[in-house]
């Protein structure tokens, strides 16, 4: 465990990292966005007891199934499989410039920088004292 979170002994931040604080702050919070329109941890909770399955078609506008999908899934680059689990967001609406990633990241890089748009929009749920 890293030193300056042993249990027992008092937070002393990073080397490097002041505190200017007596009160040690902590932010505790859950968010998701899951197929299905699930979007916070309660919808995903309803969702499982309602035992619901979030399978769907390709959202208009992500990508042109039709040239992929072949019914006989025997020919080669195609594939039997004309539906997946989607998010409904529109990709498109990612503000990649508010978080510092040029165009071609936010096209072809990895799908974990979602994440922060993600806090961004449950930040204002998490319980605060």
């Amino acid at each position: 465990m890293s030193p300056h979170v042993q249990p027992g002994r008092p937070f002393l931040p990073p080397e490097g990292v002041s505190s200017t604080r007596e009160d040690p702050v902590c932010i505790i919070g859950m968010a998701c966005r899951l197929p299905g329109d699930v979007n916070s941890p309660s919808e995903l909770w309803q969702y499982l007891l309602d035992k619901k399955c979030a399978s769907g078609t390709v959202p208009p506008g992500r990508y042109n199934i039709g040239g992929f999908y072949s019914q006989e899934g025997d020919k080669a680059g195609l594939t039997n499989v004309n539906g997946g689990y989607f998010l409904q967001d529109d990709v498109r609406q990612f503000d990649n410039e508010f978080f510092g990633i040029n165009n071609y990241e936010a096209t072809h890089g990895k799908c974990g920088k979602f994440i922060s748009r993600l806090y961004f929009s449950k930040y204002p749920t998490l319980g605060r004292n």
